[in-house]
């Protein structure tokens, strides 16, 4: 493994810890922390380590991957919501009140609804303040045409039929189960594993760009996410859930069988035997 590879693996709690940080002050969501997650390693171990290897040592590395993780949080932001900007108001009032802003008005969402989202990223915040907040906010005129009777009879019903409403909670439901049940199981795995997952299922790399990209062997990473994808099944089975429901909601296919070879030079396919491993290793 190369110095920057190395360094990169050791500097993950402090990734992790800007990240909070940033969900923290713009009241992100875990899913949308951990997609950002997701743009941080890829940034950070493109082109051979590029950022790392432009670190000078002129402030402490912690400084420096929180400005650089920073200025790329900020620069998502720009990407994602286009054009909209918050009004002065809302900026002189503080994060909270961008964010409660951007529900309402990027978003169209109700103030209850509004107040809920911001709720569940950040129980501190109290329902009062976040009233008074909105209260504040100055009302943005949007552009709305009428239409004749004629023009919406020809419109879809807005709502779902009865069993189909029942189908979507039932998804939802089992969604959140498993969001939860991997939330828990990915906590007490090693953050070199929690990494390997990231770059092969989040990212989409294949084992062969993963092994150049950390400067490993091919064949032992293979056997190793192998090991790992079967601790990670037996763990959530424990739990009530199943490998297909898993591959099904959240796309990880915990079979090692599943695994998708068409870029992965060099994979030992000449045996069907499954690995007995105990689960995730750090080896």
């Amino acid at each position: 493994m190369s110095a920057h590879a190395q360094q990169f693996l050791d500097a993950q709690s402090v990734i992790a810890a800007v990240i909070r940080d940033l969900g923290r002050r713009y009241h992100l969501s875990r899913d949308e922390q951990d997609d950002f997650a997701g743009v941080v390693t890829e940034r950070l171990i493109e082109q051979d380590y590029a950022v790392l290897r432009r670190f000078e040592g002129r402030s402490s590395l912690p400084t420096y991957l929180r400005t650089v993780i920073t200025r790329l949080f900020l620069d998502q932001r720009v990407k994602a919501w286009g054009r909209w900007r918050p009004s002065a108001d809302a900026v002189c009032l503080g994060p909270t009140a961008v964010a409660l802003e951007r529900l309402l008005e990027r978003q169209r969402l109700g103030l209850e609804e509004a107040i809920e989202t911001l709720r569940a990223r950040d129980a501190t915040l109290d329902d009062e303040h976040l009233r008074a907040l909105a209260a504040r906010l100055p009302r943005r005129v949007t552009g709305r045409r009428l239409v004749d009777d004629a023009v919406l009879s020809t419109l879809p019903a807005s709502g779902l039929a009865p069993d189909e409403q029942l189908a979507a909670a039932d998804a939802a439901h089992l969604a959140t189960t498993i969001a939860a049940a991997l939330r828990d199981i990915m906590a007490t795995v090693p953050a070199r594993d929690r990494l390997l997952l990231r770059m092969r299922y989040e990212q989409g790399m294949t084992v062969a760009n993963i092994s150049r990209a950390l400067r490993e062997e091919q064949k032992p990473l293979y056997r190793h996410l192998d090991r790992l994808l079967a601790g990670l099944r037996r763990a959530l089975e424990d739990r009530g859930v199943s490998a297909a429901q898993v591959q099904e909601v959240a796309g990880l296919p915990l079979d090692a069988s599943d695994d998708p070879p068409e870029n992965d030079e060099q994979r030992d396919v000449s045996s069907n035997r499954r690995p007995d491993g105990p689960g995730p290793v750090t080896g």
